[in-house]
């Protein structure tokens, strides 16, 4: 049987200690025709937590940040929600946990900046529990930062958080309760070229636009497309995966949120990538590829098509299948 959120368990699970630092990854969501369902990990960039118990707050979070965009009071920002939506689950009431938050991707860039967050929090709280013999179960960990995303954005949706905080390729059906997922490991060899424009893209501008009503045609269109991608995940597949990229709801609305999408769209398909669209919100756009093509080439003439005064920030990532892992603790 399932233990209770917080029971003590008699198996000690490590060492008991007082300090971690746990990093977890940036995401693409939506993945073109996988709207609020499909999300997956890459290596870089990353967000960092660190977290050590306090006795001064005991069953509180507290939450401290050098970067001036990032809201430092912990019911504010998605580590401290998820953080203490962990604590409280547990029921923990004789100490509490200081956060430090090290922000390493801008937010409103479409790369699950907030979900990073959210996912190191909820995973450090979940260290620190288990070394003092808490259970902390996934479960509880996925709905800590589902929560903490929809106190922030007001929307419901995990495809960036689970992945952040569980590594891989997930489908996500259901982001409400009952809670429904499935996580698949990413093709070794998926390589994926994410290009930043200077600018920001607010979710919620971005869902704005976002059109409530579609013909039957296009939704066959997606469902079949997205089919092909889960299809290319299974199968190790990278070139199975950029062909299932073709999405005619979402994309087509939010294009004009991001400067030239479609000269940039156009010029990654010409430079070899598989397949290619909008991260998340955007403005991030993603182009997949794999270990046989020529990054640099995506990159540079993306970065190129969207004719920015400011150049873009042209990443080459690989896959991530760990999540949001602890890198140091004392």
């Amino acid at each position: 049987t399932q233990s209770t959120w917080g029971a003590r368990d008699p198996i000690i699970f490590m060492s008991s200690f007082s300090c971690v630092h746990v990093s977890a990854p940036a995401t693409v969501a939506n993945v073109g025709p996988g709207f609020d369902v499909f999300g997956f990990a890459v290596d870089e960039p990353s967000d960092t937590i660190i977290a050590m118990k306090t006795t001064e707050h005991p069953g509180e979070v507290l939450l401290r940040s050098k970067d001036a965009l990032v809201p430092a009071v912990a019911s504010k920002n998605t580590a401290g929600i998820a953080a203490q939506y962990v604590l409280t689950a547990c029921g923990v009431s004789d100490f509490g946990i200081e956060m430090e938050l090290i922000k390493g991707m801008g937010v409103g860039t479409g790369l699950g900046s907030s979900a990073a967050s959210a996912a190191a929090a909820a995973k450090a709280v979940q260290a620190l529990l288990q070394s003092d013999r808490y259970e902390v179960p996934e479960h509880l960990l996925v709905s800590a930062c589902i929560a903490a995303e929809e106190a922030i954005d007001g929307a419901v949706h995990g495809d960036n958080a689970i992945p952040s905080l569980l590594g891989g390729f997930i489908v996500v059906p259901s982001s409400r309760e009952p809670l429904l997922y499935s996580r698949l490991d990413l093709p070794s060899d998926l390589r994926v070229v994410l290009v930043t424009p200077p600018i920001s893209v607010l979710t919620a501008d971005a869902r704005r636009v976002v059109p409530q009503t579609i013909p039957l045609s296009h939704a066959v269109h997606n469902i079949g497309h997205a089919a092909l991608i889960v299809a290319g995940v299974a199968k190790g597949d990278p070139i199975l995966m950029g062909r299932g990229v073709s999405d005619v709801v979402i994309e087509p609305a939010r294009a004009s949120l991001i400067p030239n999408f479609s000269q940039v769209k156009e010029a990654a398909l010409a430079a070899g990538a598989y397949g290619c669209s909008i991260s998340g919100s955007g403005p991030t756009v993603f182009a997949l590829a794999s270990t046989d093509s020529n990054l640099e080439a995506i990159g540079a003439s993306m970065s190129k098509a969207f004719q920015t005064s400011e150049p873009p920030v042209v990443r080459y990532a690989k896959p991530n299948n760990e999540g949001a892992r602890v890198v140091h603790c004392e």
